[in-house]
């Protein structure tokens, strides 16, 4: 197929104020320098049924430009949309998402290949005017949902990962999992008076999905929210209290899932002789570092450790609230690398996602995008629980403190902590 090109006699339209093609090149840069930590062999695997492989990811990317920006102005190969399509019903039927590490063909190289085409075409595109970048725009949501995929090629490869006998680093070397807390310690609480709270994201002050609109009032009754993450420290003393064996913590599904699975840790955690639990994550394998929050929960397991601490999960508005006053500012975008190999803090934002006690239904007023991608978010609105802040291998200015993101409760391969909440004494 055609590169598309600049309309001949057609001005070219300079890059718009938000510097559409230097985000665009900076974000689908950073994509592929995540990729050059990885082995081409490792770029194939799908290492479960939650996870893609990487080559998958890349193409899937692509595609949505090519699809859903670009679609509009040129025809767009049906084997493309059979092969890359993740969930859009109304594109047509779809190559089964378990067996997306079973196609060999197109090859990693012609995947790669794919990118560059539609990256030019993509290009040529916005000099020439021909599809709109501004605020809302599918250009804009292409670019968000690069960033989505960005932390998902993690955390499938760490899924590929942690099923090999022989992990190795991919990022900063045999570095523990996660931080030192520098902060205040693990039982430390901050108390906030109940009112009514504007919760959710006004689109005229930055991007947002539509699931984070619209903007509506909540009214909170006063709560207190702890000041950091659970640790690995903590962790490990409700696993020594039985925490995995007591049926009176559990949610009644999520104790049918402890026995069908025989989950006894956190995903990622192993048993190594006398060296007693070691994590693999991103930077190898390391024993848990007692005071690093703890990663790979599942809702399930982060409802029952509430419980057990006498506490209980925020709800999300609470979060939204808690994360403004007590951390106002996200962090800086300098060297999103540099996170992988440190691992997670402690703060509301680009830490781990945090669970939360809200399922993820839609706010009052909501409506879906009236476009192609009126099913990004609206038809998953059902057996779903909310996280939010954003993890380490988030990229930073993807994260603000209205995302919602979702998962059932039962995954955890995902980079997932929690943070405790407990009810506060009203003055009235």
């Amino acid at each position: 197929m055609a590169l598309l090109q600049v309309p001949p006699g057609a001005q070219p339209k300079p890059d718009p104020d938000t510097g559409t093609l230097s985000r665009f090149r900076a974000v689908r840069g950073h994509t592929m320098a995540l990729c050059e930590a990885f082995t081409a062999e490792e770029m194939l695997i799908q290492a479960s049924s939650d996870a893609s492989p990487t080559k998958w990811h890349l193409a899937h990317t692509t595609w949505f430009i090519d699809r859903l920006v670009l679609g509009p102005l040129r025809p767009t190969d049906p084997a493309d949309d059979f092969l890359w399509n993740s969930y859009y019903e109304a594109v047509g039927t779809r190559h089964p998402r378990l067996a997306r590490g079973l196609v060999t063909s197109p090859t990693l190289a012609q995947v790669k290949e794919y990118r560059r085409r539609i990256d030019a075409e993509l290009e040529a595109a916005v000099v020439g005017g021909l599809i709109d970048t501004g605020a809302g725009s599918m250009m804009e949501l292409a670019l968000h949902h690069e960033q989505q995929h960005q932390e998902l090629i993690l955390t499938d490869i760490l899924a590929l990962m942690r099923a090999q006998p022989f992990p190795r680093a991919l990022f900063g070397g045999a570095s523990s999992p996660g931080q030192a807390s520098p902060h205040p310690t693990a039982s430390a609480f901050r108390a906030l008076d109940g009112d009514l709270f504007a919760v959710g994201a006004d689109p005229r002050r930055g991007f947002a999905f539509d699931c984070e609109t619209p903007r509506h009032l909540v009214w909170l009754e006063p709560f207190e929210i702890a000041e950091v993450l659970v640790t690995n420290a903590q962790w490990l003393e409700f696993m020594q209290a039985g925490g995995y064996a007591d049926a009176r913590l559990w949610m009644s599904e999520g104790w049918d899932w402890v026995r069908r699975e025989s989950i006894a840790a956190p995903d990622g955690w192993r048993t190594s002789g006398d060296a007693g639990w070691v994590v693999v994550g991103l930077g190898g394998t390391a024993p848990p570092e007692p005071a690093a929050p703890v990663s790979g929960l599942s809702w399930f397991e982060a409802d029952a450790f509430a419980r057990w601490a006498g506490a209980r999960l925020p709800t999300e508005a609470e979060w939204e609230l808690a994360a403004l006053i007590c951390q106002p500012e996200v962090p800086d975008s300098s060297d999103p690398l540099a996170a992988l190999a440190r691992g997670p803090g402690h703060g509301f934002y680009n830490a781990l996602w945090q669970w939360t006690a809200s399922p993820f239904t839609p706010y009052p007023g909501f409506r879906p995008r009236q476009d192609m991608a009126e099913e990004y978010n609206g038809k998953f609105m059902s057996g779903q629980m909310v996280l939010r802040g954003g993890s380490f291998a988030t990229p930073p200015s993807h994260v603000r403190p209205t995302y919602r993101n979702f998962f059932p409760p039962d995954r955890r391969w995902q980079f997932t902590g929690l943070r405790l909440a407990r009810d506060a004494q009203c003055s009235i």
